[in-house]
C-alpha cells in the first residue's frame, strides 16, 4: 500500500520525522566520500544533511511524489522511488 503524501507540505506537517532522524546521523560510520543509502528518504531533508557531512548519498523512497521533492532539494544528490510490493516502478535520482 502506497500512502499519498502531500510532498510540498511534508516538512510543515511531519517535521518531527526530521528531528527524530537527526540522531541517527551520528551512527553513520562511513568515511567522508563514502556512499550512504537513505531508505525512506522522504523529501530528502536528512539525505541533504548526510551530503552536507561529505557523504555521497542515494535516497530511496516508496513515494514518487516525495522523490520528486527530494530531487528538487538535492539536485546533485541521488534519490529514487522503490515501491513496496511488486509494482515494478523504480525511480532514483
Amino acid at each position: 500500500m502506497n500512502i499519498q503524501w502531500e510532498a510540498g507540505k511534508y516538512t510543515e506537517n511531519f517535521d518531527f520525522v526530521h528531528r527524530y532522524g537527526e540522531s541517527v546521523l551520528e551512527l553513520v560510520e562511513a568515511e567522508a566520500g563514502g556512499l550512504v543509502v537513505d531508505l525512506g528518504c522522504g523529501n530528502g531533508a536528512l539525505t541533504q544533511k548526510l551530503a552536507d557531512r561529505g557523504y555521497r548519498v542515494l535516497g530511496v523512497d516508496d513515494s514518487a511524489e516525495m522523490v520528486a521533492e527530494a530531487r528538487t532539494a538535492l539536485p546533485k544528490g541521488g534519490c529514487g522511488h522503490l515501491p513496496a510490493g511488486g509494482e515494478g516502478r523504480h525511480h532514483f535520482f
